[in-house]
């Protein structure tokens, strides 16, 4: 019996905007842009640190996410005919409209197949659902496993 799939979990937010143009072209998909770089603190204290997202709300949305990352997942064919399987960890930026606006994994598979369609899942995923007014900040970083099983 496979274990229960573990939700996705907001897991930082920079207080900060993006910046405007947030340097994406229409053409490139969300796992081709750059996270934008900080600027220097200033002096006294860190505008842009990460806050960090615990609590019923942030699991109960997380939740939400991994649902609908799930329903945009393919198993890549050639996988599937070798009876390959894995978990992928991708890590996701999102902003508070909910479009997915850079990607990348953590922790890859060992099946290169399943390593590229949990990255894609992401780019057709986007929009996820909009993240509730209590998890604060303009972008929301969050990390999931995409687990890969062909017992399901």
């Amino acid at each position: 019996m496979a274990a229960a799939p573990t939700p996705a979990r907001p897991i930082a937010a920079e207080s900060a905007p993006p910046p405007p143009s947030a340097g994406r072209s229409a053409d490139a998909p969300p796992s081709a842009v750059a996270a934008p770089s900080k600027p220097a603190p200033p002096a006294g204290g860190t505008v842009n640190a990460p806050v960090s997202l615990s609590g019923a709300q942030g699991d109960a949305y997380g939740a939400r996410v991994r649902a609908h990352l799930e329903a945009h997942k393919i198993y890549p064919r050639g996988a599937k005919r070798l009876r390959q399987t894995g978990a992928v960890t991708v890590r996701f930026v999102i902003d508070r409209e909910g479009r997915v606006i850079s990607s990348r994994l953590v922790a890859a598979s060992g099946v290169p197949a399943l390593d590229e369609e949990a990255l894609a899942m992401l780019a057709r995923a986007s929009p996820v659902p909009r993240p509730p007014a209590g998890v604060p900040g303009a972008r929301i970083e969050m990390r999931t496993p995409v687990e890969f099983s062909l017992e399901n």
